[in-house]
């Protein structure tokens, strides 16, 4: 596996069609896994690449967790952003930066029993 600079990745990701798409993500994170794993343990890499955060729509709330370990559903998939569509709709994360990159944070944290740590946020801003 040949491998691909953080630009290469990223326009790999951008490549997709407009929902997520899992699989070209997680193609991405392959290939610099893979890199990592071969790299000297002297080399200072961070094996994990972050798709670029979504800019639309105005309004809207993402997450992205690095771990999940929900006890009683599905976990969701690691490492994209999602559209937290059930915060938006139950916990004000539409209407309010705060109430989407603080409170639901804790709750995703809490729900997947991981630290806050591996719960990254993003609010997309009204124009």
């Amino acid at each position: 596996i040949r491998q691909q600079s953080a630009e290469e990745c990223t326009r790999y990701y951008e490549s997709s069609p407009a929902s997520p798409n899992t699989f070209r993500a997680q193609a991405c994170l392959f290939k610099r896994k893979g890199v990592c794993e071969a790299a000297p343990a002297s080399a200072a890499l961070t094996c994990v690449y972050t798709p670029p955060k979504p800019l639309t729509p105005p309004g809207s709330c993402y997450f992205l967790v690095t771990a999940c370990f929900p006890a009683e559903h599905a976990a969701p998939a690691q490492h994209i952003w999602i559209r937290d569509t059930y915060g938006e709709a139950y916990a004000n994360a539409a209407e309010s930066s705060d109430a989407c990159m603080k409170g639901r944070r804790t709750d995703y944290a809490s729900w997947c029993h991981v630290p806050e740590s591996s719960v990254a946020m993003h609010y997309n801003y009204g124009s």
